[in-house]
Parts: structure tokens; C-alpha cells; sequence
């Protein structure tokens, strides 16, 4: 992914690279920066992962605890609050849309972003630009996931430009 994203745009230098405090986006967004261009990430707690499952044993104390990774990505910018790693509390679906849209806002609508992220949240930030259903997601997202409900790839891409769709969860690896 890194090797295509780094053939198909001439100067990716012009994109504000982000990515969730997660230790897999991380290792992602490491090899994104090896592989290309791209200044050093900004490490971005807005655009973690929701907390789909609540059973999960780590989740029942009422959210999870994110050890920082600075040791390993010290290249990376870190937000001073997680310098000693950050507990984020769980959240409804809705506190997590809020989540998602007040991350929107807060960016400058004429940059441009590389955000490496995960499923659930790629896919509300897909909706939110686009003008997707988030009633949709809430149905989806509110029952346990099959193989066959997952719309984002692993390592793929997916591009908004001005709220319209370029690509959807494009695999670009063999």
C-alpha cells in the first residue's frame, strides 16, 4: 500500500499525515513513512477505534487503557497527554459519532489528510463526509459483526475529495 500510495501521487508531502494512538495503526503508519515520502505522523487519539465488543475482558473496567508507543515510534508527533499512555473510557455510538464529527471540524477544510485508521472509524469518517446513513452504522455497528458486514479492507484506501467518493476500501496489493 505504501509503495502504491508512493507511485500514484507525485508530492506526498502535501498530505497531513494522522494516525490512532493503536499499536496496528502505528506499526501501519511506520511503514508508510519508511515507504514514502510523508512527513512524521501526528499521533491522533480522536480517530481510535470504538469499543464494539463490551465483553471483552480489558473493556469491563469501563474503557481501555492505551499504552504509548513512543519508545518504538518516537518519530511520531504525541499529543502531551499521552505521554504516559491514556485510559479512554467506553462510549456509545453516538458519543463516538460525536467523536468523529468534532474531528472533522476541527481540521482545516482546505488540507489535505492521510488518516490510518481502523474499520469502524474509516467507515464513519467515510459516511460523515459523504453523506452517508450514520442511522445505518448505528443498526450495523449496534450487533455483532460477520465477515461478510466488514465494507473496509485491511491496507486499503479509501479517498474523499470535496464529500464525493474517488475510492472505497481499494486494495491495491496482491
Amino acid at each position: 500500500t505504501a509503495d502504491w500510495l508512493h507511485s500514484n501521487f507525485e508530492d506526498l508531502n502535501e498530505f497531513h499525515p494522522l494516525t490512532s494512538p493503536y499499536f496496528r495503526t502505528l506499526q501501519t503508519a511506520h511503514y508508510l513513512y519508511e515507504a514514502t515520502t510523508l512527513s512524521p505522523f501526528h499521533v491522533e487519539p480522536h480517530i481510535r477505534e470504538y469499543h464494539i465488543d463490551k465483553d471483552q475482558e480489558e473493556l469491563k473496567t469501563g474503557g481501555l487503557f492505551v499504552p504509548t508507543e513512543t519508545l518504538v515510534f518516537d518519530h511520531f508527533n504525541w499529543p502531551n497527554t499521552m505521554r504516559m499512555g491514556h485510559f479512554f473510557p467506553n462510549e456509545s455510538m453516538d458519543e463516538f459519532f460525536d467523536r468523529l464529527q468534532g474531528f472533522l471540524d476541527s481540521l482545516d477544510q482546505d488540507g489535505k489528510y492521510l488518516v490510518v485508521s481502523h474499520g469502524a472509524t474509516c467507515r464513519t469518517l467515510y459516511a460523515l463526509l459523504t453523506g452517508g446513513s450514520l442511522d445505518e452504522l448505528k443498526e450495523r455497528y449496534s450487533k455483532p459483526l460477520t465477515s461478510k458486514d466488514i465494507s473496509i479492507k485491511n491496507a486499503s484506501i479509501t479517498w474523499v475529495r470535496d464529500g464525493k467518493e474517488e475510492w472505497f476500501s481499494k486494495v491495491v496489493y496482491d
